[in-house]
């Protein structure tokens, strides 16, 4: 069963996707549209199969890597197909901007060369207009004097101008489908945010999907308007974000909310944890094209500064363990005889979610009750 978008045709539809590096069955039947002009979040933790499933998508999966489902862009499917059809797609249909501006920017050739460059691997223009392209685009990402600093290097640009860049770079070419894989990991908060509200912009102008990996969960909170929510290659819950993180629906996911410091996302996203209302001056509902600022359950416990962090107790399964049921089972406190012998469905919750547990009926409220530790020794606190 899969999540679907009845009102906005999705751009991107991923059905039953497998992927199997070796003998390891890395994503194992992950399913979720990307609505047009909207943002899907792929949430989880480091090894939860986020990024595979995105290279899966782009056409960039690990060489001898076996793919499996369908992959539909506008109704094409690409799953498993050749480079030539991926070379057809890239920059033109499909973008992707990744966490390391680095690893994409030539150290030896101008920025704006390289997205002039992008521009002419597309179209047959002149070279004044890719170049006059080119600047446009870094302007429109919010880089300033954009016609001088195109001319500078990569290593003239600060972290954030880069990751700018690669983001003027992605869309210049105008794409349906933007694939950002942890686009901010490496920057400060103040530099995220700008880098955030330049991709959010120019996304919005051109009326691209955007498919966001991240394991931060207030950036999807803030941008994205669906989460899948992924767990050892499978997921375990998906629906519109806000409602997902603000009421987990799976101990995986209350589990993540819980390990979240006190006043998580404040300021930055406008949610927080044990907040009673949205922050003074945002709307309580989502505006159109965008999420709300939703509050998230109290502690019932108390103030969190007196209590240890709480945190998922164990590790993750390794790819190479045959999991007979729940792959979340040696971890949730939940955990019963059924959970470890039978891999719970994917089914309807109600109100667009879908959640994979056998006792989600039975969850405590707020769900991320499970998870919180016992009272902190005397004169250990957390500041």
């Amino acid at each position: 069963m899969t999540t679907t978008h009845e009102t906005v045709p999705p751009v991107l539809s991923v059905r039953d996707l497998r992927v199997t590096v070796g003998a390891v069955p890395a994503v194992r039947g992950v399913s979720f549209d990307v609505p047009a002009g909207q943002v899907t979040a792929l949430v989880g933790e480091s090894g939860a199969g986020k990024s595979l499933t995105a290279r899966a998508v782009l056409g960039l999966a690990p060489h001898g890597a076996r793919i499996l489902g369908s992959v539909r862009l506008d109704g094409e499917e690409i799953a498993g197909a050749g480079p030539a059809v991926y070379r057809r797609l890239w920059g033109r249909r499909v973008a992707y901007v990744p966490q390391d501006a680095l690893a994409v920017l030539s150290p030896v050739h101008p920025v704006g060369d390289q997205l002039a460059a992008a521009v002419s691997s597309v179209a047959r223009v002149p070279r004044a207009e890719a170049r006059a392209r080119a600047v446009a685009a870094l302007a429109a990402v919010g880089i300033a004097d954009a016609a001088r600093r195109a001319r500078a290097l990569p290593h003239e640009f600060s972290g954030g101008m880069r990751q700018r860049a690669v983001i003027a770079m992605a869309l210049i070419n105008g794409p349906r489908l933007i694939v950002a894989d942890e686009p901010t990991t490496a920057l400060d908060p103040r530099v995220r945010e700008q880098v955030l509200d330049a991709l959010t912009r120019s996304r919005e102008a051109t009326g691209a999907a955007l498919l966001l990996i991240t394991h931060d969960l207030p950036l999807a909170t803030a941008h994205a308007d669906h989460a899948v929510v992924l767990y050892a290659g499978r997921v375990t819950e998906t629906g519109p974000a806000h409602q997902i993180f603000a009421t987990p629906g799976s101990p995986y996911t209350a589990g993540l909310v819980a390990s979240l410091p006190p006043g998580w996302g404040a300021g930055a996203t406008g949610v927080e944890r044990g907040f009673d209302g949205p922050k003074p001056g945002a709307s309580a509902s989502a505006p159109a094209g965008g999420p709300a600022s939703v509050p998230l359950p109290r502690d019932p416990a108390g103030p969190r500064r007196d209590r240890w962090l709480p945190a998922i107790a164990g590790a993750p399964p390794s790819p190479f363990e045959v999991l007979a049921g729940c792959a979340f089972a040696s971890r949730c406190p939940m955990a019963v005889g059924l959970c470890r012998e039978v891999e719970p469905p994917l089914e309807d919750a109600g109100g667009g979610r879908l959640v994979a547990c056998h006792r989600r009926s039975e969850l405590p409220a707020p769900a991320t009750a499970l998870f919180l530790g016992p009272p902190q020794p005397p004169g250990e606190t957390l500041s």
